[in-house]
């Protein structure tokens, strides 16, 4: 009776240290998942004088949107709807501050439109 005992807690101690590690590795996963998605998808394009950002954030709360324009870099950051936290940084070749920047929101997605001045 007593090496049935030993056996089966070896089995028993066995397949919990299995799960452990496999719990550890999915709260991994779910953390590097979750950063994956604190910067969101952009695209950049360009049209005369007008330079275009387009940034994805589904779920946007519209009002936690901060933007910060300076020198050469566009700073944005904002929650979604479930409360997750999107920052986003973005370096720019030209001196955008001969830009004037027009922020307009739509269901998700955030267009930034920098718009040279005219002197």
């Amino acid at each position: 009776m007593p090496a049935y005992r030993d056996l089966y807690d070896m089995v028993k101690r066995m397949i919990e240290g299995e799960e452990k590690k496999v719990e550890e590795i999915e709260r991994e996963m779910r953390e590097e998942i979750e950063r994956e998605f604190e910067e969101p998808l952009y695209t950049r394009s360009e049209e005369n004088e007008k330079i275009y950002y387009v940034i994805d954030v589904p779920f946007l709360d519209p009002n936690t949107l901060y933007v910060k324009v300076e020198n050469k870099k566009i700073e944005l950051k904002c929650e979604d709807k479930m409360k997750r936290k999107h920052s986003l940084l973005i370096h720019v070749k030209e001196d955008i501050s001969s830009y004037d920047v027009q922020v307009i929101r739509n269901k998700g997605f955030i267009k930034l439109v920098l718009l040279r001045r005219t002197s």
